[in-house]
């Protein structure tokens, strides 16, 4: 494993600029009373969904599909992600957007350049239909 690839981004200081404060507060107060079982039920349920998926193997992406993603994702980075790696199992990729800086939520961390970006491949979609 490469070392320089890892899941690990600096934290931002504070409540990150792309976060509803309203949301923050509402989260918090969740963990307080309930704890963090919920969020970390993810990694036990980890290889159940492994197992599941298996269904899938080898299976392709026939839609027309656009994928956005920001570039300082761990997960992007630990597997060097390139547009062509997506061809075999995305043979309709339309659209491939990494977004600098931007990490795990591009949803949320660049909402404005991923709904611009989504509506103009939807609006394409339109016009060939």
């Amino acid at each position: 494993m490469d070392p320089s690839k890892s899941l690990n981004r600096p934290s931002p200081i504070g409540i990150p600029p792309f976060a509803d404060c309203e949301d923050v507060e509402t989260m918090i107060a969740g963990f307080e009373r309930d704890g963090f079982r919920g969020p970390l039920n993810i990694y036990r349920a980890m290889q159940p969904y492994f197992d599941q998926a298996k269904a899938f193997a080898g299976a392709k992406i026939h839609q027309p599909a656009f994928f956005a993603f920001g570039t300082a994702d761990g997960m992007i980075k630990m597997r060097a992600l390139k547009e062509g790696d997506l061809a075999q199992s995305v043979p309709n990729l339309k659209g491939f957007l990494p977004i600098e800086g931007v990490g795990h939520w591009p949803q949320l961390e660049a909402s404005d350049v991923v709904n611009e970006a989504l509506v103009a491949f939807l609006e394409k979609r339109k016009a060939e239909a």
